[in-house]
């Protein structure tokens, strides 16, 4: 996947660090992110 990433957007040779997120944690920051908008 790493590579497919590489050639697809043009990241030949370039480290990449991937960050792979549950669900549930990303539904956490989703709504986090929600609150702070609303909150403005």
């Amino acid at each position: 996947m790493e590579r497919q990433l590489r050639e697809g957007l043009g990241f030949d040779g370039t480290p990449l660090r991937l960050f792979w997120r549950g669900k549930q944690q990303r539904d956490v920051e989703r709504d986090i992110a929600r609150q702070h908008r609303h909150s403005g």
